[in-house]
């Protein structure tokens, strides 16, 4: 899917290395909770550690968003366990001097109900491998995850503030 707010690959990483991915990832987690809005396990992985994305993400940027970027980048790994959730609809950017500019997920697994992941009140149909990139300043939010365990990354291309 492509359209003006964000771009989907069709494919991007192989069933086995979400898998291998899950494998390496999903232990020594920060719980987050922030009051009744968000429910996780993270924390913070090398987004360069992911074959290919920092390209992909610096293509889709030039080409789609023409963000101005400055090179810093933040990535996550997260489990969301039944339960959890980022369901307040919320955008990435943040007031600070240097902001996420361009945010990404990819999702590892499909072996879960509920965890939808909903951008500008749609659900996006996403499966594992996929990759979502879109801008930062777009309302998204995670819905509970009401059976099984949902793993995803994502991250952020950062730059100054948007004026």
């Amino acid at each position: 899917m492509h359209d003006s707010y964000s771009v989907i690959s069709k494919s991007f990483l192989t069933s086995a290395q979400c898998d291998e991915i899950i494998a390496n990832h999903d232990c020594n987690l920060e719980h987050v909770e922030q009051s009744i809005n968000r429910k996780v396990n993270i924390k913070e992985i090398d987004l360069f550690s992911i074959p290919n994305l920092v390209e992909l993400l610096i293509d889709a940027n030039n080409k789609i968003f023409r963000m101005d970027t400055n090179g810093e980048t933040e990535c996550y790994f997260a489990r969301y366990d039944p339960g959890n959730h980022y369901d307040k609809l919320h955008i990435d950017s943040l007031s600070a001097e240097i902001t996420r500019k361009v945010s990404f997920s990819i999702f590892l697994n499909d072996e879960f109900e509920g965890g939808n992941f909903e951008m500008l009140g749609e659900s996006l149909d996403i499966r594992k491998g996929k990759l979502c990139v879109f801008p930062s300043f777009l309302p998204h939010r995670v819905t509970a995850v009401t059976a099984g365990t949902r793993y995803v990354i994502f991250g952020f291309l950062l730059g100054p503030r948007l004026k």
